[in-house]
Protein backbone atom coordinates (compact mmCIF):
# COMPACT_ATOMS: atom_id res chain seq x y z
CA UNK A 1 0.00 0.00 0.00
CA UNK A 2 1.39 3.37 -0.97
CA UNK A 3 0.78 6.06 1.59
CA UNK A 4 1.34 9.69 0.67
CA UNK A 5 3.45 11.79 2.97
CA UNK A 6 2.63 15.32 3.95
CA UNK A 7 5.61 17.53 4.54
CA UNK A 8 5.84 20.89 6.18
CA UNK A 9 8.53 23.15 7.52
CA UNK A 10 8.61 23.04 11.29
CA UNK A 11 10.24 26.45 11.58
CA UNK A 12 7.30 28.13 9.83
CA UNK A 13 4.69 26.63 12.17
CA UNK A 14 3.43 28.10 15.36
CA UNK A 15 5.09 26.22 18.27
CA UNK A 16 1.70 25.38 19.76
CA UNK A 17 0.58 23.86 16.45
CA UNK A 18 3.83 21.90 16.14
CA UNK A 19 3.37 20.61 19.68
CA UNK A 20 -0.15 19.48 18.79
CA UNK A 21 1.09 17.64 15.69
CA UNK A 22 3.88 15.92 17.59
CA UNK A 23 1.58 14.86 20.41
CA UNK A 24 -0.87 13.36 17.88
CA UNK A 25 2.02 11.55 16.20
CA UNK A 26 3.27 10.12 19.47
CA UNK A 27 -0.23 8.98 20.46
CA UNK A 28 -0.61 7.21 17.13
CA UNK A 29 2.82 5.57 17.36
CA UNK A 30 2.17 4.45 20.93
CA UNK A 31 -1.07 2.74 19.89
CA UNK A 32 0.55 1.20 16.83
CA UNK A 33 3.35 -0.26 18.94
CA UNK A 34 0.86 -1.49 21.54
CA UNK A 35 -1.15 -3.27 18.83
CA UNK A 36 1.93 -4.82 17.27
CA UNK A 37 2.92 -6.31 20.62
CA UNK A 38 -0.57 -7.26 21.74
CA UNK A 39 -1.82 -9.30 18.78
CA UNK A 40 0.94 -11.97 18.80
CA UNK A 41 0.50 -12.39 22.54
CA UNK A 42 -3.23 -12.80 22.10
CA UNK A 43 -2.60 -15.42 19.43
CA UNK A 44 -0.44 -17.39 21.86
CA UNK A 45 -3.04 -17.03 24.61
CA UNK A 46 -5.78 -18.35 22.35
CA UNK A 47 -3.58 -21.20 21.17
CA UNK A 48 -2.85 -22.22 24.77
CA UNK A 49 -6.53 -21.98 25.73
CA UNK A 50 -7.50 -24.04 22.71
CA UNK A 51 -4.84 -26.68 23.48
CA UNK A 52 -5.91 -26.93 27.11
CA UNK A 53 -9.59 -27.03 26.19
CA UNK A 54 -9.80 -29.13 23.03
CA UNK A 55 -6.53 -31.02 23.10
CA UNK A 56 -5.98 -31.95 26.73
CA UNK A 57 -9.51 -31.38 28.10
CA UNK A 58 -8.13 -29.63 31.20
CA UNK A 59 -10.33 -26.53 30.90
CA UNK A 60 -14.04 -26.21 30.20
CA UNK A 61 -15.21 -24.91 26.83
CA UNK A 62 -16.54 -21.77 28.53
CA UNK A 63 -12.93 -20.76 29.22
CA UNK A 64 -12.16 -20.78 25.52
CA UNK A 65 -15.34 -18.81 24.80
CA UNK A 66 -14.45 -16.24 27.46
CA UNK A 67 -10.91 -15.90 26.10
CA UNK A 68 -12.23 -15.47 22.55
CA UNK A 69 -14.69 -12.82 23.72
CA UNK A 70 -12.10 -10.87 25.70
CA UNK A 71 -9.46 -11.09 22.99
CA UNK A 72 -11.95 -10.11 20.30
CA UNK A 73 -13.33 -7.13 22.23
CA UNK A 74 -9.88 -5.88 23.20
CA UNK A 75 -8.57 -6.26 19.66
CA UNK A 76 -11.50 -4.32 18.21
CA UNK A 77 -11.01 -1.59 20.81
CA UNK A 78 -7.28 -1.28 20.09
CA UNK A 79 -7.80 -1.22 16.32
CA UNK A 80 -10.51 1.42 16.66
CA UNK A 81 -8.32 3.56 18.92
CA UNK A 82 -5.41 3.27 16.48
CA UNK A 83 -7.66 4.22 13.56
CA UNK A 84 -8.98 7.27 15.43
CA UNK A 85 -5.46 8.35 16.40
CA UNK A 86 -4.31 8.04 12.80
CA UNK A 87 -7.31 10.01 11.56
CA UNK A 88 -6.57 12.80 14.07
CA UNK A 89 -2.90 12.87 13.04
CA UNK A 90 -3.79 13.13 9.36
CA UNK A 91 -6.25 15.92 10.12
CA UNK A 92 -3.60 17.86 12.05
CA UNK A 93 -1.06 17.38 9.28
CA UNK A 94 -3.49 18.52 6.59
CA UNK A 95 -4.34 21.60 8.64
CA UNK A 96 -0.63 22.35 9.03
CA UNK A 97 0.02 21.98 5.31
CA UNK A 98 -2.80 24.37 4.43
CA UNK A 99 -1.39 27.10 6.62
Amino acid sequence: MISPFLSFRADTLDPAKLKQILSRYLAYERLRLFRSRLLPRFAVLLLVCWALTAGLHLLPVSTLRAALTLVGATTVWVLAAEFCARRELVRELRDACRS
